[in-house]
């Protein structure tokens, strides 16, 4: 018996399915037919949501943008302090970015593809998120959490690019649930820009809230020898190092 075929698929479906083509294909090698047919609708379905595939684009990262940006913001806002609303952002930033890969590998990847006032439009959506982090690390600086002379700007840059690279490697199902690689990007960190005593206190309360077990390096942790859950990554750029 044959199957109905979705007429009006819903936004966020054509935005989900377009995002793990891109991801997996390529944004130049997919076609709005190669998205049309894997969503079981006519290419005329997608073009009633979206001008365009340059208007898809831009829809898919700006929804990948935002989709993180909320979860760090509500993540911050359930925390008193200073360091731990940066540690609560640090970790929601990398479970978003594993629960919404697709999307953030996009980002990574693609978004040279986007046209002139496209890219602006999606720049203006990085800066308003880097700009929460911004304020956010300024704050840790006032209040001495970190040592002296790092550089925040530099600091940001580098942490982005360490928790948006996961996205790129992580595997579902694999060795290290996402929790789980939160919890030791947070462990690794810690000492390389807190202040020792604060490095301490942070490093133990991670290491009991996780139940975690940190040793010398084995395989089957991170940092140890690389199986199921990773893989290499090539040379692709962040969209925007402002």
């Amino acid at each position: 018996m044959a199957t109905s075929k979705i007429v009006d698929p819903p936004r966020e479906t054509i935005l989900q399915q377009a995002a793990e083509l891109f991801a997996v294909r390529g944004y130049p090698a997919t076609t709005m037919r190669d998205l049309a047919a894997a969503l079981g609708v006519t290419p005329a379905a997608l073009y009633y949501h979206f001008r365009n595939k340059d208007e898809l684009l831009l829809e898919v990262i700006r929804h990948g943008v935002r989709a993180v940006h909320r979860r760090v913001e509500r993540a911050m806002a359930g925390e008193a302090t200073v360091a731990g609303r940066i540690w609560a952002g640090l970790r929601a930033h990398v479970l978003a970015c594993l629960e919404y890969q697709f999307f953030v590998a996009v980002i990574l990847r693609d978004s040279r593809y986007l046209s002139p006032e496209a890219t602006r439009e999606a720049v203006a959506e990085l800066d308003a998120y880097e700009a929460l982090w911004d304020r956010i690390l300024a704050e840790g600086a006032r209040e001495g959490l970190f040592q002296p002379g790092v550089d925040l700007r530099l600091l940001r840059l580098f942490g982005f690019g360490a928790m948006n690279w996961i996205t790129i490697w992580y595997r579902p199902g694999g060795r290290w649930t996402p929790e789980e690689i939160a919890d030791y990007f947070l462990l690794y960190i810690a000492k390389g820009v807190l202040r020792p005593e604060i490095a301490d206190f942070v490093v133990g309360q991670v290491i009991r809230d996780a139940g975690l077990h940190c040793g010398p390096r084995r395989a089957g942790t991170p940092g140890g020898e690389q199986g199921d859950g990773s893989g290499s990554g090539g040379g692709t750029q962040r969209p925007s190092d402002h």
